[in-house]
């Protein structure tokens, strides 16, 4: 049987919730680093260095 857990709102339209605020956000902020590429160093256990 399945409980209803009454703390937690009902949401019913596509508005975001108070907790997730974005005012302060910068849309594409990242977007040149990205298209620039990225690279990704592993360091294995026998001391050994790959990049990716």
């Amino acid at each position: 049987m399945n409980k209803v857990n009454s703390e937690q709102p009902e949401i019913t339209d596509n508005h975001m919730l108070p907790e997730y605020d974005f005012t302060d956000g910068v849309c594409g902020k990242y977007y040149q680093a990205y298209r620039c590429g990225h690279t990704v160093t592993i360091h294995q256990a026998d001391e050994t260095t790959v990049v990716q």
